[in-house]
C-alpha cells in the first residue's frame, strides 16, 4: 500500500495555524534525494535561500551522513537551535556544518533550554532561525499531533 499524502497550500496554512506562510518549491530536489536511496543525502535547502524571518524546521536527518540544509546555512542563521546537541553532533545539521568547518558559535541552545526560557529563542520578526529534531520519537510525535489537530483535513488529501 501507497502513503497517503497530504498537501496543504498557503492559503491552508495561513488559515488554520495563522502564520503568513509562503510555499517554496524544492519537490524535484527533495524527489531526487529521496529517490536516490543513498544513506548520504545531499542538502535540499541552500544558504542563498534564506530571507528575514524564515524558520526552518529540520526533521528528516535521521543518520549520520544525512543533512538536509547546506551547512553554510547554519551559520547564517541568527538561530539555530538542537532537539538534543549530542544527537546533532553526529547525526543532524550540525554534524555537517562541522565537518565543513562552518559552525563557529559554539554549543548551540537546545530545544527544551529555549521553551524553559534558559537560552534566547527568536529575538525578532526578521531573524532566521532553524530548528533541528533529529529523530527524538516523543518530540517529533508530539509536533506532529500539535499540527495534526491544529489543522485537521485541511488541504487536498490524495491516496496513491
Amino acid at each position: 500500500m501507497r502513503p497517503r499524502i497530504q498537501i496543504l497550500t498557503e492559503d491552508a496554512l495561513r488559515q488554520h495555524i495563522h502564520l503568513d506562510l509562503k510555499m517554496v518549491d524544492i519537490i524535484e530536489r527533495a524527489f531526487a534525494a529521496l529517490a536516490s536511496g543513498q544513506v548520504v543525502m545531499p542538502p535540499i535547502l541552500m544558504a542563498d535561500w534564506l530571507h528575514p524571518g524564515l524558520h526552518i524546521t529540520a526533521m528528516g536527518a535521521d543518520q549520520t551522513g544525512k543533512s538536509e540544509i547546506g551547512p553554510k546555512a547554519l551559520a547564517e542563521a541568527d538561530l539555530y537551535v538542537c532537539n538534543r546537541v549530542n544527537q546533532c553532533e553526529t547525526s543532524g545539521e550540525l554534524e555537517a556544518a562541522l565537518a565543513a568547518g562552518l559552525w563557529t558559535k559554539g554549543t548551540p541552545p537546545e530545544l527544551g533550554q529555549v521553551i524553559e526560557g534558559s537560552a534566547k529563542g527568536r529575538m525578532s520578526e526578521k531573524d532566521i532561525t532553524i530548528c533541528d529534531l533529529t529523530g527524538t520519537g516523543a518530540q517529533d510525535t508530539a509536533i506532529a499531533s500539535h499540527v495534526h489537530s491544529a489543522l485537521g483535513n485541511a488541504g487536498t488529501i490524495i491516496d496513491n
